[in-house]
């Protein structure tokens, strides 16, 4: 009889890049190196697959311009 090996943990990578699934209400976090026509991509993924919803605005922090996310809803 042959028997099969369990490994454990998973080589697939994360479902979500970011750390939206753990976010409380205006909760926030910066992406470095994003622009506007991100933002509308984000929204509409992560609004379609969990439901939240998010503020985003254009930033420069300590002279690294991206975006600042705030979960909403």
């Amino acid at each position: 009889m042959r028997t099969i090996k369990l490994s454990k943990g998973s080589p697939r990578k994360p479902r979500y890049k970011y750390p939206v699934r753990t976010m409380k209400i205006n909760d926030t976090f910066f992406v470095p190196g994003k622009t506007r026509g991100w933002t509308s991509s984000f929204r509409y993924y992560y609004k379609k697959t969990l439901g939240f919803t998010f503020e985003i605005d254009l930033v420069t922090e300590h002279g690294v311009k991206g975006v600042r996310v705030w979960r909403n809803t």
